[in-house]
């Protein structure tokens, strides 16, 4: 705002020379900088969110593509196991 402005229609008044080139180089490259600082501010805020949100990774939660391993009780006898003991008459 200089001294011939009327503050009354300003939002924001910031005393300066606007007649004078590198006064208003100065603000706006003031103005143009605290706004990329704000939105790399929100993208680092926006991340941070992102990574608290995220599902659990595969290798903290066991998949069904998984092989599984045979319980002994269930063992054939080939294999040396007791569950595979069937008497006379009896299916496996």
């Amino acid at each position: 705002m200089d001294t011939n402005g009327d503050p009354q229609d300003i939002d924001h008044p910031i005393p300066g020379n606007d007649d004078a080139v590198r006064a208003i180089e100065l603000f706006t490259s003031k103005v143009s900088q605290a706004i990329l600082d704000g939105k790399q501010k929100r993208m680092e805020k926006e991340l941070q969110e992102a990574k608290k949100e995220e599902p659990v990774g595969p290798e903290e939660e066991p998949t069904a593509t998984e092989p599984q391993t045979p319980s002994p009780s269930k063992s054939t006898p080939e294999e040396g196991g007791e569950g595979g003991h069937a008497e006379p008459g009896e299916s496996v």
